[in-house]
């Protein structure tokens, strides 16, 4: 049997299990959602707030954080290009040969992935794995918790990023759909995956959620105006000042009220307001992407605000970059364009 036939028969499984997945896809997305209103309706809680501390980090701490991935990336192209014998200099991916794009891709994945080990071990000399996001002892339920929430949050994405590609059609894509555009050879593809798919979830999610999320949060609800005292709640605790009965002293204070939970519930929305920006502003150029990466930095801002965990919010990211993946690959093995990824 020729390679083309067995080429053409492998796509043909492909397009047969893509076009299944598409219509098994938006069925469990509608069960999951009224699932979710059912739920709400009978006053049950759609997502318990765990108990945590503040994150224990400030803004210097974030600000070394952001420089170290910025290095990891120069750092990694600088390696790339000498590697594969090109200047960096206005290199567009198209332009390189197939092991050269390989290089100039895979080569910052391995980088960043260095400098979210870094980053996070210099983060667990005053910080818990809690404070981190990473309770061992919850790992599968919320690798659970990411798969439904990937069917709540990431059709509704889709959906509005189709609506914004047929509204407002651009010119600029992403880098990988250029080169996809005009080669396909297996170095390349495992490449753009490992990146896409492999580190990019990860990355982000640490840098978004865990640092600058965290971070935000503690600006805007963590003190309170108050000095730290012996009700600063510890790693898994959290204290609920309007339950708390207070004492003679506090009554003849002229300290102001220390709000309840609920007053802080703007707080909290604003962190996860501003870290969707700051998501979305980084997909700045790849046409309308930005606009519905917003919407799914909101949802898993929500997620991680509610969790203080990023296993969830790193399986909804790996699903949704897999999933482009996978139609970016159908479409190129099957003849077809590539449509703009997510």
């Amino acid at each position: 049997m020729s390679q083309q036939l067995l080429a053409q028969q492998a796509s043909s499984i492909l397009s047969t299990g893509v076009g299944l997945y598409l219509v098994v896809l938006p069925l469990a997305s509608l069960a999951a959602w009224l699932y979710v209103v059912q739920r709400l309706f009978t006053g049950g809680d759609l997502l318990p707030l765990a108990k945590r501390r503040p994150a224990p980090w400030g803004l210097l701490e974030v600000g070394l954080v952001i420089c170290g991935w910025f290095l990891s990336l120069v750092l990694g192209l600088v390696v790339a290009a000498w590697l594969g014998g090109f200047s960096i200099n206005g290199v567009r991916l198209a332009e390189l040969t197939s092991s050269q794009g390989a290089l100039l891709i895979a080569v910052p994945a391995f980088f960043h992935w260095g400098a979210v080990l870094a980053m996070g071990y210099a983060l667990k000399r005053f910080a818990s794995w809690d404070d981190l996001g990473l309770a061992d002892t919850e790992m599968l339920s919320d690798i659970g918790l990411g798969c439904f929430a990937f069917l709540l949050i990431v059709p509704p994405v889709l959906i509005l990023q189709n609506i914004l590609v047929a509204a407002f059609p651009a010119e600029a894509e992403h880098p990988f759909i250029e080169v996809l555009r005009s080669k396909s050879e297996p170095p390349l593809i495992l490449a753009i995956c490992f990146a896409a798919v492999a580190t990019a979830p990860f990355l982000e999610e640490f840098i978004y959620r865990v640092v600058v999320q965290g971070w935000l949060e503690r600006v805007f609800c963590g003190s309170f105006g108050h000095e730290p005292s012996e009700q600063t709640p510890n790693v898994g605790e959290s204290i609920d000042y309007a339950d708390t009965e207070p004492t003679s002293s506090e009554i003849d204070s002229d300290e102001p009220e220390k709000p309840s939970k609920h007053s802080l519930a703007p707080l909290s929305t604003a962190a996860i307001l501003i870290s969707s920006l700051l998501f979305a502003g980084a997909h700045f150029g790849h046409g309308t992407a930005p606009v519905s990466l917003f919407f799914l930095a909101l949802g898993l801002g929500y997620l991680y605000q509610r969790t203080h965990r990023v296993t969830p919010c790193i399986v909804v990211h790996f699903l949704l970059n897999a999933q482009t993946m996978a139609l970016l690959l159908v479409q190129v093995y099957s003849g077809e364009s590539p449509a703009t990824p997510q």
